[in-house]
């Protein structure tokens, strides 16, 4: 996409950023079923651990956009999953890839309908030995969505997906030091979508997050550990949207609310929260 540049640090699973325009990776917005993966430490998102076999598209905007996403200057990256399934047939594949350094990306998925429920499965693994110096990387990744439509107005949708790796972060050799972090990632939502009449519609949705990554220094002479650093946080949200069409307008009312906190040794006082709420 023109204007938006992947700043990717190795090979598979090595650390990336999305950057929009020349923004900083703090100010672009990055998605997922509607939940931000930006961290509340330093507003990172960790893009190389996501499964893309489970994407079904991605939307970006560019360009300021604060006044809704908060700090997104940017732009916004929104990444959209693929639907449950509506045949009663169950389709699904499985894949498996091996190359060089003992790189295997292996990965399953299926989906279809039972009755009223609609459901898609995907879980994968991802392993190399790494393309340089100390960059191992190693995930398991799992990701579920079922849809179930209770009548014919009303319809519950439900998202899981869960990652947990670790990697290598590189090697600074005149210093006698390597770096490497370990990640698990979570993140669910649950909405409500209730169709009033031919004109309008409500959209009421949850939605919650966990993040909880470490980072170590050890020295590459003795594999001594030297130092962690720790971030451990947790973000809940949800959002009501009430949607009437006209026959030349439209309009759309509604509110968001999230909440975050941060543990970590690595700022003052152990802990920071976070609170955004708007109306629209």
């Amino acid at each position: 996409i023109p204007g938006v540049q992947m700043d990717i640090r190795g090979g598979p699973g090595s650390v990336a950023s999305a950057y929009i325009q020349g923004s900083e990776f703090r100010n672009v917005l990055v998605m997922i079923d509607g939940v931000t993966l930006n961290n509340i430490s330093d507003n990172f998102a960790d893009i190389s651990a996501i499964p893309v076999q489970h994407i079904e598209r991605i939307e970006i905007i560019k360009g300021p956009a604060s006044s809704a996403w908060g700090s997104s200057l940017g732009g916004i990256i929104n990444i959209i999953t693929k639907p449950a399934g509506d045949s009663k047939t169950i389709n699904g594949m499985l894949s498996a890839s091996y190359g060089e350094r003992n790189t295997g990306d292996y990965r399953a998925e299926a989906s279809g309908r039972t009755g009223n429920l609609g459901y898609y499965l995907y879980a994968g693994n991802l392993v190399s030995d790494g393309m340089g110096p100390n960059t191992p990387f190693y995930e398991n990744s799992i990701y579920t969505k079922f849809k179930w439509d209770i009548t014919e107005r009303a319809r519950l949708l439900f998202t899981f997906g869960y990652n947990k790796g670790d990697r290598g972060m590189g090697e600074w050799p005149g210093f006698d030091l390597s770096f490497s972090n370990d990640f698990e990632y979570l993140f669910s939502t649950l909405s409500l979508d209730y169709s009033i009449n031919d004109m309008a519609d409500l959209n009421l949705s949850l939605r919650t997050s966990r993040q909880n990554t470490e980072h170590y220094q050890r020295q590459l002479s003795t594999g001594t550990q030297l130092g962690m650093n720790t971030y451990y946080e947790k973000g809940n949200g949800g959002s009501a949207k009430l949607t009437w069409r006209g026959e030349i307008q439209s309009l759309v009312i509604g509110a968001d609310f999230d909440t975050g906190e941060l543990e970590s040794n690595s700022i003052t006082g152990g802990r920071q929260d976070l609170e955004k709420w708007a109306v629209f």
